[in-house]
């Protein structure tokens, strides 16, 4: 009688021959159909140890392997600890350097990765760089060639009391508003200890002198000037101050009137030309001094309006004269545009355009980089409260001093919103920007931006101080 080991090694038995004739064909074969198989298997296992342990010995007989960062246009990143290299050459040394910009201006532009044992045994030098250079330099295709906006937002302190700070968009306009266009506003910077008032007209910021009375005169007197900051006042270009006109006092021999009588002629055309009554005949004015002129009680005591007289009737005074010169205030008094207490006013500048376009009621979102300036330079200058950058992006701009200048200065501009500058030659051949890409724009309003030090391959050459 067969035993539980016989049935046990008869199934064995059964189930092998089964199983070489599914695989091999073969129901009695010289040797078991997996043990090619495994002894494949093994084999490879066994080469690939012994691939992987000479790349191991070789790489440490070698000191790492790696070399390609022994270059000078490399910028070199040590791996374990992120610290930023440049290699120089001529005398075999690391340096460290200060930023990405001071590595880029060295020549280098190769970003390498290497290890601290690649790194190793090579000699250190001191840091180099210019301190306060950015870490970001932009592709061209990340340049931006928007306008530029400056914008004066109101906001409660404190202690509740209505304010103003100054918001500078790089290279973004904001959403919505209403333009100002023909029409005006009055203003006056929360931050100036004289509480002077200006018009904005036309792009353009006139200051208002003796504003008891020309305020009065063009029945402003009763219009709260909108609240802004110097520094957006500063970003716009200022034109000519109103003030009173000064009419000499006594009798004109027009009429043998008295002096500051206003008249006023009108053409086949239907143009209008003001005059003013002055001791040897009538001066021209234009329609907005003829107004301050009228109300203002100390020139013309009756308060009349202007009459109406011929050409022919006209004598030119010789000895008196009321230039407008450049920048004129505007020739007739222009109407003032209700501006509500929280309405934001924006001056968005188109590259190349030397006025801005006057917006009210703008809308804009702070979710780009932001940088809280203070509102004031290292010179004194008035800054703008916080400059907007869009993450990534960065301008070239040409900031011109007026629009006839001949030349201009040339800045990088990078979040978080400072302005670097940079010559031509430099940002070509170092920074691989395309020149071509740069903006124009008042020097006015990019100088309400905090200034960097200035992009130097020289410098960049130098330790840093304290290096």
């Amino acid at each position: 009688m067969a035993t539980r080991r016989d049935q046990l090694q008869s199934h064995q038995f059964m189930m092998q021959r089964v199983t070489s004739a599914l695989i091999i064909h073969d129901t009695d074969p010289q040797q078991s159909p997996f043990r090619r198989f495994a002894g494949s298997a093994f084999a490879g296992l066994m080469i690939a140890i012994i691939v992987i342990a000479g790349v191991a010995i070789y790489g440490l007989l070698v000191n790492g392997g790696k070399k390609t960062w022994r270059s000078d246009s490399a910028i070199v990143l040590e791996k374990e600890t992120g610290v930023r290299y440049v290699y120089r050459e001529a005398t075999n040394t690391l340096h460290p350097v200060a930023n990405y910009a001071s590595a880029r201006l060295l020549g280098a532009s190769v970003p390498v990765s290497a290890s601290r044992n690649s790194l190793a045994g090579t000699p250190r030098g001191r840091t180099l760089g210019i301190a306060g250079a950015p870490d970001f330099v932009p592709r061209a295709k990340d340049l931006l060639t928007t306008a530029w906006t400056l914008c004066a937002s109101p906001f409660s302190d404190g202690s509740g009391q209505a304010n103003a700070r100054t918001v500078l968009l790089a290279g973004r306009t904001p959403a919505g508003g209403r333009p100002l266009d023909a029409g005006a506003m009055l203003v006056r910077a929360v931050d100036d200890p004289k509480g002077t008032v200006s018009l904005v007209w036309n792009g353009r910021r006139f200051e208002i002198r003796q504003p008891e009375v020309v305020l009065k005169a063009l029945a402003w007197e009763s219009v709260q000037p909108t609240k802004v900051r110097v520094a957006w006042l500063n970003g716009l270009s200022s034109g000519q101050p109103i003030q009173r006109v000064p009419v000499p006092s006594g009798t004109s021999s027009f009429r043998n009137t008295a002096t500051g009588r206003t008249y006023f002629v009108r053409n086949t055309a239907g143009d209008t030309q003001y005059y003013v009554a002055v001791p040897d005949g009538l001066a021209k004015v234009t329609a907005m001094q003829a107004d301050v002129i009228r109300g203002d009680s100390q020139v013309n005591a009756s308060g009349q309006p202007p009459e109406e007289i011929q050409a022919g009737q006209v004598v030119e005074s010789r000895t008196v004269s009321f230039p407008i010169g450049a920048e004129p205030p505007p020739a007739v008094t222009p109407k003032l545009v209700p501006i509500a207490e929280r309405d934001t006013v924006c001056a968005v500048y188109p590259t190349g355009v030397a006025q801005p376009r006057i917006l009210v009621g703008a809308a804009f979102d702070s979710g780009s980089s932001i940088n809280d300036t203070g509102g004031i330079g290292a010179n004194g200058t008035p800054l703008a409260d916080r400059v907007l950058v869009e993450p990534g992006r960065a301008m070239l701009v040409m900031a011109l001093p007026s629009p006839e200048a001949a030349t201009s200065t040339m800045l990088l501009v990078t979040e978080p919103g400072r302005a670097y500058p940079v010559t031509p030659d430099v940002a070509a051949q170092f920074l691989a920007l395309p020149v071509t890409a740069a903006v124009r724009l008042p020097a006015a309003l990019v100088n309400r931006m905090p200034l960097g030090p200035a992009l130097d391959p020289a410098r960049a050459g130098l330790p840093v101080d304290g290096a």
